[in-house]
């Protein structure tokens, strides 16, 4: 039996996951996929999206459920988890060629490796699936524990994890390679590199035409043990690791021998390859969105409403943006326009030259989703479709700036529990100004 690594904690903590208790409602927490000139994305009002780059709607898709899965984007066709239990394929302009039925939700990103998508569901099963016809090709148990992450790959193999603290490398046939077992939830995307440091497969880069070649990768990735780990992708041995207080689902990036990732303690880390640590940047509250490396310049959503640019070198603020909501969605880039989801409801498009808003994009339900039932009925959330939501608001005479009582639900904070304390800073959230330059 595979040894627990419980490093400074002594035991595994219960964390109470909730993800399933989310409510439906017009909050983004899948992650854009910005491709050639559309950008797609999930909501919890269980709806796909096709924005252009003008912040028109081309096309959405209804779905049974929530969507926390962010779409992966493979040449013509587009991948997208459900809650209702589906993996969706549609091809560019929203026509569906086919879903597949996976048993339980399906919260877990998509990867795609030519004609394969390799997708995790609720239950613990993990699938790979043919892309031409959505038939099952094998699928692998990995337990009872919740598979959000998007898996990667390298050498006929794909990594993956659940939340019971499993990490597992299976073969590209459906054969457990080994497995470890990290004390705690592990529920980032791993990010694997070359022996150059080079990036081969993680959350940004999702698919490719065939199962990518190299020799003595390693592989980076964060779990709730509180550690930033580096391990070693033939046997799962872990190399070095950093202690960045509770970690939740910010996948690492890397660009330049540096390796960035945020934690629950409201920081983004930038390290070296062998673990040292070159700077920290302190945002108001918890980060769960991963961080996006361009130019330069690192991108991050934290849960104090904020969208930051930090210099990647120096680690000091360039600018942010301040949405109405907890920002847990990761951001994407395109031709210099970043696009970002908020729990406010909105999509943002933002000129990273400029600086400047150039528009956001209202989804179908202006009332932010709940952790638990709110008080409000599904109808009655929909018949608020058409009303302008802005902040503060009132929910049946509830302060949405408060703590929602458990029959009424839950703010995101409370959903995304952490032993960790915080002392949000008071500018980050109540200086309504859009940028600090």
């Amino acid at each position: 039996m595979e040894e627990a690594d419980f490093s400074l904690n002594p035991r595994i903590i219960d964390t109470p996951y909730r993800y399933h208790t989310i409510s439906m409602g017009g909050s983004i927490l899948s992650s854009p996929c910005a491709e050639e000139g559309t950008i797609f994305f999930g909501c919890n009002d269980t709806y796909v999206y096709a924005i252009d780059e003008d912040g028109d709607k081309q096309w959405s898709f209804k779905t049974g459920g929530c969507i926390f899965s962010s779409p992966t984007v493979y040449k013509n066709s587009v991948f997208v988890g459900s809650n209702d239990g589906h993996l969706y394929c549609f091809d560019k302009s929203g026509e569906l060629l086919w879903k597949f039925f996976a048993g339980s939700k399906v919260m877990a990103t998509p990867l795609v490796v030519g004609d394969t998508v390799y997708i995790g569901s609720e239950s613990g099963v993990f699938y790979a699936i043919d892309t031409s016809n959505g038939k099952e090709l094998w699928r692998f148990f990995q337990g009872d524990g919740l598979l959000f992450m998007s898996p990667s790959c390298v050498n006929d193999s794909i990594i993956t994890g659940n939340l019971k603290g499993g990490i597992f490398c299976i073969s590209s046939d459906g054969r457990l390679i080994w497995k470890k077992v990290t004390g705690d939830h592990s529920c980032q995307s791993p990010l694997l590199v070359d022996k150059n440091n080079f990036e081969i497969s993680s959350f940004r880069k999702r698919s490719c035409d065939r199962m990518p070649k190299a020799d003595n990768p390693r592989m980076f990735m964060g779990g709730g043990t509180s550690f930033f780990r580096c391990m070693n992708t033939k046997n799962g041995d872990v190399e070095w690791k950093f202690f960045a207080n509770r970690m939740g689902s910010s996948s690492a990036a890397i660009a330049g021998g540096r390796i960035f990732f945020g934690s629950y303690d409201g920081k983004l880390y930038c390290v070296d390859t062998k673990g040292n640590l070159v700077w920290s940047f302190q945002t108001g509250n918890r980060i769960v969105s991963s961080p996006l490396y361009d130019s330069g310049i690192v991108y991050v959503g934290s849960s104090d409403n904020n969208v930051y640019a930090i210099d990647a070198k120096e680690g000091k603020l360039i600018w942010r943006f301040l949405t109405n909501g907890e920002v847990v969605s990761s951001p994407a880039i395109a031709k210099d326009i970043l696009y970002a989801g908020s729990w406010d409801c909105n999509l943002y498009a933002i000129d990273v030259k400029t600086r400047e808003l150039l528009w956001k994009f209202r989804t179908s339900l202006p009332v932010p989703s709940f952790i638990k039932k709110p008080t409000m009925t599904g109808e009655e959330v929909k018949k608020m479709g058409d009303m302008e939501f802005v902040q503060p608001t009132t929910v049946r005479g509830i302060d949405a700036e408060k703590q929602y009582s458990v029959s009424a639900g839950e703010l995101t904070s409370s959903f995304y529990a952490s032993p960790v304390k915080y002392k949000s800073t008071p500018g980050y959230k109540d200086e309504m100004e859009k940028y600090r330059r």
